[in-house]
């Protein structure tokens, strides 16, 4: 049997917000030694997390037939950034934009997960993922994502880089719509794309 690869599936940013995320991500980025979440000189895609898992490859078919179908007619989510905020001790504390509480987007996950679960419920290992080297936080994230962080659990954010932004920040506003599944890295990040689409 293959090896599960370890997925997202995730809101895209419009431009003008994954701009502003690369530029607190490109300054973060210059407080550290090295950083495993760099937008700048990689990859990774800025991104919101809406159902996380571990999927058989010959799975992945099915699984973007289910969410053309539950696309269908979903508007897209308005979306307000109101602050940053920092979690973890240093030296792995992490930065990310907090949204303002969404009936809306909560919903979506909650239908979302209900419906992909049964086919992104795998255990992945170092070698689901894009990269060799792969945390075991990262590995756990994954493993652990039904239990510990979807459903009332779900804390929809930004995730924009380690250490702490130091500077002022204005609130934004922004239309989540553009779908996607992602294969994931190291610190669950988004770094290519096996399928997107587009909420109305």
């Amino acid at each position: 049997m293959k090896n599960p690869i370890a997925i997202d599936i995730v809101f895209l940013l419009p431009k003008k917000v994954e701009e502003e995320a690369k530029r607190i991500n490109k300054i973060l980025v210059g407080t550290q030694k090295e950083s495993e979440i760099d937008f700048t000189q990689s990859p990774a895609m800025p991104h919101i997390s809406l159902a996380m898992g571990g999927i058989l490859p010959e799975k992945i078919k099915q699984l973007t037939e289910h969410l053309m179908k539950f696309s269908a007619g979903k508007k897209s989510i308005e979306i307000t950034i109101n602050s940053l905020i920092t979690k973890g001790e240093e030296p792995e504390t992490i930065t990310s934009f907090q949204f303002e509480e969404n009936d809306k987007l909560n919903t979506f996950h909650t239908d979302l997960f209900n419906l992909v679960y049964p086919l992104m419920n795998e255990k992945v290992d170092g070698l689901s993922f894009l990269s060799d080297e792969i945390s075991a936080d990262s590995i756990n994230w994954v493993n652990q994502y039904f239990e510990k962080h979807s459903f009332d659990n779900f804390w929809p954010h930004i995730t924009l880089g380690k250490g702490k932004y130091e500077h002022a920040f204005q609130s934004l506003q922004f239309l989540a719509s553009k779908f996607a599944i992602c294969k994931l890295d190291d610190y669950c990040t988004c770094k290519e794309i096996i399928w997107e689409s587009n909420l109305h």
